[in-house]
């Protein structure tokens, strides 16, 4: 809320931390930020909380990175997948 309301960008990693949030504290804790990261096991628990899949979650951020470990990540923004 601080950020949002000074104006400085932000980006939202909820870590291991996603069980602790109400499905819609969760989602208002990334609206409006640069971007969403999470690992791909915060991302499975991130959909089950939220019922948010990339599309609905693009529409509140500007990126959505999703690490991958030694796979490297996926980064997914409104026109591209990287």
């Amino acid at each position: 809320k601080e950020c949002r309301k000074n104006r400085i960008p932000f980006i939202f990693d909820p870590g291991q931390n996603i069980h602790i949030f109400k499905k819609q504290d969760l989602i208002s804790a990334f609206e409006g930020c640069k971007g969403l990261i999470m690992n791909e096991y915060e991302w499975t628990l991130f959909q089950k909380k939220t019922g948010m899949n990339k599309e609905k979650i693009l529409k509140k951020t500007e990126m959505l990175i999703i690490t991958l470990g030694a796979k490297g990540s996926q980064i997914f923004t409104k026109t591209e997948t990287i």
